[in-house]
């Protein structure tokens, strides 16, 4: 399977990133230095984001009305508040608490901290990944299998969404993982990514045209990514809504 290639980052907030982190020499290892420090003494799994807010001296408020988004940071006197829509799912909401905390964490660097910008988003991004799915704890549980049931099983420990929760055991285990709606792609991790045409795999297309039949399922078939054929076992589960299916790509060979 193919790894996400390493990023080039550019932004003033990535170098401030490294700076904080004891001049840390990329980004990934800075946000995996900064989680663990901040998770130093927090009970995991699940992560106590209670005990990290505490540290950041940061609250947490419900809104109703007027919310754009999933959710907010905000000053409160001399602290930080989070604000989270009433709507959201339990996990998500996990994750909407986790990324502002890596908002909050840049507003602890000093005066002027970003506060826009695409990359200062994919950088709190992966500071929810740390947070609520740390490697040190998630990965030896990840190792212990390698299919969509120990997907299922991990998203409860760590209470969190199956989504993210299945793109971090993809990127973790090397297997792929997507999502379909309708019988369409939403996203995809891996082989299969957001601008992968289904409709050029005829086996693949079969199984997720079959997907909403039942709840859950397996199969096994040839595929071809990148110029190679190969026998993949596929795997499905619905999630959410009852058009809505995860799906897992792995080889034959993969633990289980």
């Amino acid at each position: 399977m193919t790894q996400r290639s390493k990023k080039r980052w550019t932004s003033a907030a990535a170098r401030r990133l490294c700076s904080l982190a004891h001049d840390a020499p990329s980004v990934e290892s800075a946000v995996q230095t900064l989680v663990d420090e901040l998770l130093l003494g927090v009970s995991c799994p699940p992560t106590d984001l209670d005990a990290i807010m505490a540290r950041l001296n940061v609250k947490t408020h419900e809104g109703r009305d007027g919310l754009f988004g999933s959710g907010a940071l905000l000053r409160e006197g001399d602290g930080l508040k989070i604000v989270y829509s009433s709507q959201l799912s339990y996990g998500r909401k996990r994750w909407t608490i986790a990324h502002e905390l890596g908002h909050a964490i840049f507003e602890k660097t000093g005066r002027s901290p970003p506060r826009h910008g695409r990359e200062l988003e994919r950088l709190c991004d992966m500071i929810a990944t740390e947070l609520l799915l740390p490697r040190k704890y998630f990965g030896p549980l990840a190792e212990e299998r390698t299919c969509l049931d120990g997907v299922l099983r991990l998203a409860r420990v760590f209470q969190t969404s199956l989504s993210a929760t299945a793109i971090r055991f993809a990127e973790m285990s090397g297997v792929s993982v997507f999502e379909t709606q309708s019988g369409k792609l939403r996203w995809g991790y891996g082989e299969v990514r957001s601008k992968f045409d289904l409709a050029s795999e005829e086996s693949l297309v079969r199984v997720v045209s079959s997907s909403p039949n039942c709840d859950c399922g397996s199969d096994e078939m040839h595929l071809t990514f990148r110029n190679r054929t190969r026998r993949w076992i596929v795997e499905w589960q619905r999630i959410g809504s009852a058009d809505r299916r995860l799906f897992m790509l792995r080889l034959p060979d993969s633990l289980c």
